[in-house]
């Protein structure tokens, strides 16, 4: 993960995220990226996120965050965003998939944010889950690429 530190990194944030977005590294206080990079000696090469957050059409959203938006509006019916993961940091590819044929893709589109409305709404038989009966998010990525 990329960490940050020096005189340009703000002395804290204005919400109770601050244990999770700095950390000591050798007595140093750092910023937590949450990029995954690798250095080569020369540059740093972006490889991803270690969270769900990513950018989509200039926004940054938390997909966890955007899920549990569209859970409560549409009273708690299960729906998952998915994205091509094939280039990291550019997702053009962007889907919210149900497995509810109960919810139409107009009440979905009613409750997203206007950035998102440009996103592909899939019914599908059922959400990926892996052994752990947590959103597999590999099997999202290639049901939307």
């Amino acid at each position: 993960e990329l960490l940050l530190s020096g005189s340009q990194i703000f002395e804290g944030y204005l919400g109770p995220n601050d244990k999770k977005t700095f950390v000591m590294l050798n007595g140093v206080r750092c910023y937590s990226s949450g990029d995954r990079c690798q250095f080569d000696g020369v540059n740093f090469h972006f490889l991803g996120r270690i969270d769900f957050q990513i950018k989509y059409r200039g926004y940054r959203l938390e997909l966890e965050g955007v899920e549990a938006l569209l859970g409560n509006a549409l009273n708690g019916h299960f729906g998952a965003i998915g994205y091509d993961e094939s280039s990291p940091g550019n997702f053009s590819n962007l889907a919210i998939l149900y497995d509810n044929a109960l919810i139409t893709e107009h009440q979905i589109r009613s409750v997203l944010p206007e950035h998102l409305l440009g996103a592909t709404v899939i019914f599908t038989d059922s959400i990926p889950r892996n052994n752990s009966e947590k959103i597999d998010r590999r099997a999202l990525a290639r049901l939307v690429a």
